[in-house]
């Protein structure tokens, strides 16, 4: 926030506000899998996708050297960083 103010972008594009989706990356909760794997649905708990995830990650930066992601895959994952002051002189919406 910045003189009171914050950036609130709005979805003014073909396909709404979800193609605004600053590409962050997320798994989702393991609590979600394991419920779908306590459903009924083999294979799908958290413990048996992680290693999707980690198969699929090419982690970068501080995250390179985590256990929790993996190195190698197709998919960039970096650490999530705001420069919140870059963004607001990009922005022609001040």
């Amino acid at each position: 926030m910045e003189g009171g103010r914050c950036n609130w972008p709005r979805g003014k594009v073909l396909g709404g506000t979800s193609v605004l989706n600053f590409m962050v990356y997320t798994r989702g909760a393991p609590q979600d899998y394991d419920g779908w794997a306590a459903a009924g649905n083999r294979g799908w708990g958290y413990h048996d996708v992680r290693k999707y995830f980690l198969k699929s990650e090419d982690a970068r930066g501080t995250l390179r050297s985590s256990p929790h992601h993996g190195v190698g895959g197709p998919q960039t994952v970096t650490p999530f960083t705001h420069d919140h002051k870059s963004h607001m002189q990009n922005n022609p919406e001040k």
